[in-house]
Order: structure tokens, then C-alpha cells, then sequence
């Protein structure tokens, strides 16, 4: 029966949602543009005067951070403050590690690009934990410079990164608010999406219905998060399984998400899901590379949900009462 894919891939209509800009945790490899055996060796160059600047600065060593900058090195800092010179990065250095000992830098390069066999551009983030505070992070912009067969940090711009709410993160999901509906020839499958009280995460309701009784429940949260900075869902169901989903954008309209969950009795599951959004209010979604207890299950599942206007007085995203909804054609 077709509502069997509920219960065995532990949440069988999750929508993945899209993952924007962001494509999952980045690595200091990631961006990163080569064409040739001596920029790759000049990008291992840059990538290891940045671990030397991590240690050094770990370490408070102000006088081993100012030789990685050029001599007449430019540097602005997230606070808007210039410094010109390595001597004087040096000093404003010294200076911190006196005022703040303790500060610990861990680095991210986002992308490094060589512009020239002597000049190369990174751009990437910068997270500062203080000895007793919050940590703060900011984006930077790099240019280094190679000089006498070493590359050196010759300019310098931060910008302290803007706070980005997960409410904000999650509009990007805004079109799955609401009632969706599909009709079969055996069963009834309803959703229904809310925000939670705070906004920070949406909620999801799927009931399956079988000759008009409810054969399975499945709740769901959808959230950012910030560890793998990614969207996750995490589910559970009414006969005691749990799963989670790890979501990516794979194109404008059509979403992915990697699926993998427990069954209550004891068996693991996995699945692919995919979904097209054909329209505002018409979307397909399918099940693929299913597997349960180890053993692959070969059949693709597949459904046409279409969304149910919102009742008299409630507006998309509020919880009402489901009305019944006329069977969809199913391509």
C-alpha cells in the first residue's frame, strides 16, 4: 500500500528544503582555483602561513604574527581602526595580547584565488574566542603578496559578519506553510506547516489515513544548524521511530534532502527525497535509493501534493482544522 513508505522510511513525505548560499560545513580547501602544478604548490604556501598565523596567535606571539605581513603591510580591522607597517602591526599586537591574554583565533578560508604568479586574494572568516568572553566573528579579505619566493599578507579588510536568524534563514522555506494534500486510491496523506511560537523553526504535521483511520503520525521539526551550518529536520512517528535529514538546494525549484532514521523495531533506514516544486500550490516529491535493515528496497515512491487554501479567518502558516480535498491527477 502506498502509505507502507511512511512507515518505513520513518517520515516518507519529508520536503527538503533549500539549503540558499550556504552548501554545508566549509573547509579550508573550499573555493579554492588552480590551474597549474606551481599555483597548487603556492596555495599549500598560503594555507600554511595562515596555520603559522593561527599558532603564533594562539600563542600571543605578536613579534612571529608581524613577520607574516609584507613591510608595508595595510591592515583595518573590524573595528574600523588602520594600521600601517609591520612594526606597527606588531605593536597593536603586543598591545592586545597585554590588554586581552588569552585570546584564542581559529581561521576559515573560503575561497583563495591566484590572481597572478605573485599575487593571491582570500577571502574567508575569522572567529575570536576572548579568555573569559563571547567569541566574535568577522569576514576578511586578504591579499597576499610573494616576495623573495615567500608569500606575505600585504593587505588586510574585516568586517564583523552580520547575525543571520534562523527565522530568516528558514524564508527560504516560507512556500511550505500550510495545508498540502494527497488523495490515492488506498490512502490520504495530509500535512500541515506552522513556525513555531519563537520562529526559529517550522513545524511540520503528516497524517496518513487508510480507509478513513489514521495508520500513521509523523511530527517534524525543520531548523538551521549552525554545527554543520545546514539545514537539518529531525522526525518522529506514532509507532516509536526517529530519523533526521541533512538538506541541500539542487537547483531553483527542486530540493534534496539525505535522510537516515530508526525504526521501532530496531532496523535503520535511509532514503533519498526529492522534490520539484511545479507550482506555488502543486508540488512532486519521490523517495529514492531506499533502504531498510541493510537491504535496498528498489521501488521509487512518488506523490502529487497540492496545497488546500487556508480556512475562512486563518492565514498560511496558522493551524486549522483539515477539510477534505478532491483527488489530484498523479502523472
Amino acid at each position: 500500500m502506498r502509505y507502507a513508505v511512511a512507515i518505513l522510511g520513518a517520515a516518507a513525505l519529508v520536503v527538503s528544503p533549500a539549503l540558499g548560499d550556504d552548501q554545508g560545513p566549509k573547509s579550508a580547501g573550499s573555493g579554492v582555483e588552480t590551474a597549474s602544478k606551481a599555483e597548487s604548490a603556492d596555495e599549500r604556501a598560503i594555507r600554511a602561513s595562515a596555520e603559522t598565523f593561527t599558532r603564533a596567535y594562539n600563542a600571543g606571539d605578536a613579534h612571529a604574527l608581524a613577520e607574516q605581513f609584507s613591510k608595508n603591510a595595510d591592515v583595518i580591522d573590524g573595528d574600523g581602526v588602520r594600521i600601517r607597517g609591520r612594526e606597527a602591526i606588531e605593536q597593536s599586537l603586543a598591545a592586545t595580547f597585554k590588554e586581552e591574554p588569552g585570546d584564542k583565533i581559529t581561521l576559515e578560508i573560503d575561497s583563495l584565488r591566484l590572481i597572478s604568479p605573485d599575487v593571491a586574494l582570500e577571502e574567508g572568516r575569522n572567529t575570536v574566542t576572548p579568555a573569559g568572553g563571547a567569541p566574535v566573528t568577522r569576514r576578511h579579505i586578504v591579499i597576499h603578496v610573494k616576495q623573495d619566493g615567500r608569500w606575505y599578507m600585504d593587505s588586510v579588510r574585516e568586517v564583523e559578519e552580520p547575525v543571520v536568524r534562523p527565522h530568516d534563514r528558514l524564508k527560504v522555506l516560507e512556500w511550505m506553510l500550510g495545508e498540502w494534500t494527497d488523495e490515492g486510491s488506498d490512502s490520504i496523506v495530509r500535512t500541515s506547516c506552522h513556525w513555531s511560537k519563537d520562529e526559529n523553526y517550522l513545524l511540520r504535521d503528516i497524517t496518513v489515513q487508510v480507509e478513513g483511520a489514521t495508520a500513521l503520525s509523523i511530527t517534524q521539526r525543520i531548523g538551521w544548524d549552525p554545527l554543520t551550518e545546514r539545514f537539518k529536520s529531525w522526525e518522529f512517528d506514532s509507532e516509536g521511530g526517529h530519523s533526521e535529514g541533512l538538506w541541500a538546494r539542487a537547483g531553483e525549484k527542486n530540493w534534496v534532502v539525505k535522510h537516515a532514521g530508526v525504526l521501532s523495531d530496531g532496523r535503520t533506514s535511509s532514503a533519498t527525497r526529492v522534490i520539484d516544486l511545479e507550482t506555488p500550490d502543486r508540488m512532486r516529491w519521490a523517495s529514492i535509493d531506499r533502504v531498510v535493515g541493510g537491504e535496498a528496497i528498489p521501488e521509487e515512491m512518488s506523490f502529487i501534493m497540492v496545497k488546500t487554501p487556508p480556512a475562512p479567518g486563518t492565514q498560511a502558516g496558522e493551524k486549522s482544522a483539515p477539510t477534505p480535498t478532491p483527488a489530484r491527477d498523479k502523472r
